[in-house]
């Protein structure tokens, strides 16, 4: 079940300190999904169940909280931007469309960030200057756009985990290496 709140890109905000729980029970064996135009805030959104889409209606948005999805997914969809502190690091995170841009935070500074498996088909991911965790593996499939991968950062981005290719994948770079 797709569960929309108002039409397609509407917005959830969640205010520091905050913590909103989704329990989209699922139905004949296959958990709901949340679609979203705009997530923004920095409070903690919990999925008990269930999956999210983030970017109806092509919107961009910033989202500096903590996700958990524990059974479901994260999927960035719409042309637009969806920037984020870390993903969720218990569930697969997929690039459909528009960039998901891994934000840069003092308490990841010169560390790995710990992620679940990342698939970008048809988005592009930026590492902004990231430095992933090789424990999770990365599938990059066939793009039109920027690229399947990209570092915008002035710094050095690092995925040095197992990436997998699917057809022509542009992996780019705008800062300082990948």
């Amino acid at each position: 079940a797709l569960v929309s709140l108002g039409p397609t890109g509407s917005s959830l905000s969640i205010a520091s300190g905050s913590q909103v729980s989704v329990n989209l029970a699922p139905s004949a064996g296959s958990f709901g999904l949340l679609e979203l135009g705009v997530l923004d805030g920095d409070g903690q959104l919990n999925f008990l169940d269930g999956g999210l889409k983030v970017g109806a209606g092509d919107t961009s948005s910033v989202f500096t909280g903590t996700l958990l999805i524990p059974m479901g997914s994260l999927e960035k969809v719409g042309s637009g931007v969806f920037q984020i502190n870390r993903l969720p690091t218990d569930s697969q995170t997929t690039v459909s469309g528009g960039t998901l841009k891994i934000l840069q935070s003092e308490s990841q500074e010169g560390a790995m960030l710990e992620t679940g498996r990342i698939k970008v088909a048809g988005g592009t991911l930026d590492l902004n200057g990231q430095a992933l965790s090789p424990s999770r593996p990365i599938q990059l499939e066939g793009t039109t756009g920027e690229g399947a991968m990209t570092n915008s950062a002035p710094q050095f981005a690092l995925a040095p985990g197992k990436i997998a290719l699917t057809g022509d994948v542009k992996i780019t770079d705008a800062g300082s290496g990948l």
